[in-house]
């Protein structure tokens, strides 16, 4: 069981769906590998590390601007003694933002 949760350690049912496709995943891609020549492997390659790269970086970059965007308001929200002040604005003492605020603002 699992320490923290009621529930197994496995997912069993989430390992019924991807074992299939990951044994075909790599029979597919063995023939492939035999059938297709050295320089397209390598651009298809390429083309995948392009696409994963991109979207961790946009990932990051987005993670980044809310962590900035948190830590400026934590900064803004304590006054000269290092005391919490409270926000005047809705009378809601919480500082961190929710990420659906601020995904309006990236796009």
């Amino acid at each position: 069981m699992h320490p923290l949760v009621n529930r197994p350690l496995i997912d069993w049912d989430l390992i019924l769906i991807m074992e299939p496709l990951t044994i075909a995943g790599a029979l597919i891609g063995a023939i492939l590998n035999k059938v297709l020549s050295d320089i397209v492997i390598v651009c298809m390659l390429v083309v995948l590390l392009s696409v994963t790269a991109f979207s961790t970086l946009k990932k990051a970059k987005k993670m980044y601007d809310l962590e900035d965007y948190n830590s400026l308001r934590l900064i803004q929200s304590l006054d000269t003694n290092g005391e919490e002040k409270k926000d005047e604005e809705d009378g809601d003492d919480t500082i961190w933002a929710d990420t659906a605020s601020t995904d309006s603002n990236n796009s």
